[in-house]
């Protein structure tokens, strides 16, 4: 079974009945879902109310619920910490990974951004030797020099040279940081469902984060957001405002196939298979990690 990314964005009553989320406005049913489909769970309207009866319900089948503000803007991210029957066996193995193994990892994901983000300007006819030239340059003591270099050069060929990625501005910013929020709530729910913990960070350390290992372990994959965000502003004349319809078109990415062990998979199936490689690399004896491209 796929697991699904839901959106409700109506004012209405959320509640559990049959083992389906059921969502009712003005004592009216106007659909329900499966618990077991549902994979994130996106709650966008101030008036929405909620019972503890289907949170937990959620809670026990790994369903991430994202919250989000008055700007429709994720702001919380819940999800259940032990979901997985080897949890504390996993953790320790996690923690005690050696920092060398944990440098090694940041390399290959930092490459692999800027292998992706090249690919996104080839494939918008905006192609960038410099760019490309950069992600066979990644060492280990340069890991976030080039990831920078590559950052800048990449966002002003895509967007523009007077474009600044701004994640408190309004247009395009907006529409990339729901995107970023969308990943990053599926890989911190595959995350747990491996028994790591999203705290503990190969390189992102922030003390206030509690999804560290979850923004390592996006950061290939932003390029899909960017290339995403990049033809709908293209087809646009302007973007002002996170619209209903522009959320919708940004969902699509998780309906979108990506290619993983020379497969080709549906984006949930293989954030999953993802995230089991990477606990592999780092609480087992895996030399490398399968990193997705689409």
């Amino acid at each position: 079974m796929i697991s699904r990314i839901v959106e409700v964005s109506i004012p209405g009553f959320l509640s559990l009945k049959d083992r389906q989320l059921v969502v009712e406005k003005d004592g009216e049913v106007k659909g329900t879902i499966p618990i077991e489909d549902l994979g994130v769970l996106i709650l966008d309207h101030p008036a929405l109310v909620y019972t503890h009866q289907l949170f937990q319900h959620l809670a026990e089948h790994n369903v991430a619920v994202v919250l989000c503000d008055a700007k429709h803007m994720p702001t919380s991210l819940l999800l259940n910490y032990v979901t997985h029957h080897e949890h504390t066996k996993v953790l320790r193995s996690q923690i005690s990974c050696s920092p060398h193994k944990k440098t090694s990892l940041w390399r290959q994901i930092v490459q692999a951004k800027i292998e992706r983000q090249s690919r996104v300007l080839q494939k918008e006819k905006k192609r960038s030797p410099k760019l490309e030239g950069l992600a066979q340059k990644v060492t280990q003591s340069q890991t976030d020099l080039i990831e920078a270099r590559a950052a800048h050069i990449y966002f002003h060929l895509l967007f523009g040279k007077d474009f600044d990625r701004d994640p408190k501005a309004p247009g395009i910013n907006s529409l990339l940081n729901y995107g970023y929020a969308i990943i990053r709530a599926a890989i911190a729910r595959a995350i747990v469902g491996t028994g790591m913990h999203p705290a503990l960070g190969i390189h992102h350390r922030n003390p206030y984060n509690p999804f560290c290992l979850a923004d390592d372990l996006m950061e290939p994959l932003r390029p899909l957001v960017d290339q995403t965000v990049y033809r709908l502003a293209k087809s646009l004349p302007e973007i002002n405002d996170l619209t209903p319809a522009l959320k919708r078109e940004i969902l699509s990415i998780t309906t979108s196939d990506l290619l993983l062990k020379k497969r080709k998979l549906p984006f949930m199936t293989a954030i999953p298979l993802y995230v089991a490689g990477v606990k592999q690399y780092l609480c087992e004896n895996a030399r490398k990690v399968e990193i997705p491209l689409w």
